[in-house]
């Protein structure tokens, strides 16, 4: 085999020398191997010494000739007997690499895992990490962890904050923020930090301490599943059913606006209901986020419940400007008047008289609310 790709070799060698034409070389096709492609202006040589065009083309033609059929079948022969032999070879080889499957099987599983744990311990060695300790199942599960920080997120103006959830005063906190305050952010930093401490990772923090947890639940995002005809609100309620039916005194649930894909009233009626289920009934430590103001109303001095925040700073409005905010991303105690969705609209661009309206609607809607509430207060 390797002698006649050296004869092919010599042979264009000097057909290149004798045509005076350098820029001939091989082509190949589905019909016949080891062509010539050989340019316009020195196709008269070809056809003079009795060459076969098989084609053309736009920039030249292509040649065949009795020689090169020849030295290509002996090729080709000689390539078929090679895979002849070669089968046998790599079948006995694969056979006996199978033989010690479970050798390599456990192998690269001892790979896997001393590749974690390095990895975990060059990320535990960077400054600001912490020891996390991890508690067994007790009676009243507790989480406390101090200037925690998203662990993807490596930047010297990330804002770290706190959280604490005890059993029996603040075994869930209900948080109310405007959009891009942090909040999502915020959950899904805590659900992170729990699972790399339970594999027993350094966590971005100063000091973390939780009783285990033994399973994760989170509802957060908006989505639906068009191939199962799913809408968003759907989606939403398939995963609400889910915690409802799995979760359990020690596990975490993480809900992020639950209620936003269906209209006002059932969805802060559903939240409500869910969140004083899972409070009565699962007693487990939950983050609940919400744009619903009365259903922090509803909750507000309830056992167990704790209203939290992500603090802003409102700005003073320019003249014929909508109000103005500036986020602080601090997790504080207490509630945010107002989810601002006015003045992230203001951040996107919408234009001015837009906004003017959405915050004349905003304030009548309000006000219809609160109306609507206080009837229902006084029957």
């Amino acid at each position: 085999m390797t002698h006649s790709k050296s004869l092919l070799k010599d042979y264009l060698s000097d057909l290149r020398k004798s045509s005076n034409c350098p820029r001939v070389q091989y082509s190949h096709n589905h019909r016949f191997k080891y062509q010539l492609d050989v340019p316009h202006e020195n196709a008269p040589y070809f056809y003079q010494n009795h060459y076969k065009c098989t084609s053309k083309l736009k920039n030249g033609l292509r040649f065949f000739c009795p020689k090169l059929s020849q030295i290509s079948l002996e090729l080709q022969a000689y390539e078929l007997e090679y895979r002849e032999r070669l089968v046998p070879l790599l079948q006995d080889m694969f056979y006996r690499f199978y033989q010690y499957r479970n050798v390599w099987n456990n192998a690269v599983a001892c790979m896997a895992e001393l590749d974690v744990m390095c990895s975990m311990a060059m990320v535990s060695r960077e400054g600001g990490m912490v020891r996390p300790r991890v508690s067994g199942k007790c009676e009243k599960p507790f989480m406390e962890i101090k200037g925690f920080r998203h662990p993807c997120i490596n930047s010297d103006t990330f804002i770290p904050n706190d959280i604490r959830l005890d059993f029996d005063t603040q075994r869930i906190l209900l948080i109310t923020g405007p959009n891009m305050a942090g909040k999502s952010t915020l959950l899904r930093s805590v659900c992170l930090l729990v699972i790399m401490a339970q594999i027993g990772c350094y966590v971005p923090a100063l000091s973390c301490s939780f009783s285990v947890v033994d399973q994760i639940y989170t509802r957060i995002g908006a989505s639906d599943r068009i191939l199962e005809k799913c809408s968003t609100f759907m989606v939403e309620l398939s995963e609400t059913k889910s915690i409802i039916d799995n979760a359990n005194r020690h596990s975490l649930v993480i809900m992020d606006e639950l209620g936003r894909g269906t209209a006002t009233y059932d969805g802060y009626a559903i939240a409500h209901s869910v969140l004083n289920h899972i409070r009565e009934v699962k007693q487990c430590r939950m983050l609940f986020t919400t744009h619903y103001h009365w259903l922090v109303d509803d909750f507000r001095g309830v056992e167990s419940v704790e209203l939290y925040h992500m603090k802003i700073e409102e700005v003073e409005a320019q003249e014929g400007g909508t109000k103005q905010i500036r986020f602080l991303y601090r997790f504080e105690r207490g509630t945010a008047g107002f989810s601002f969705g006015v003045c992230v609209g203001q951040m996107a661009g919408l234009p001015k008289r837009v906004l003017e309206m959405a915050e004349a609607k905003a304030i009548a809607f309000q006000k219809n609310l609160d109306d609507v509430r206080e009837k229902t207060r006084q029957k």
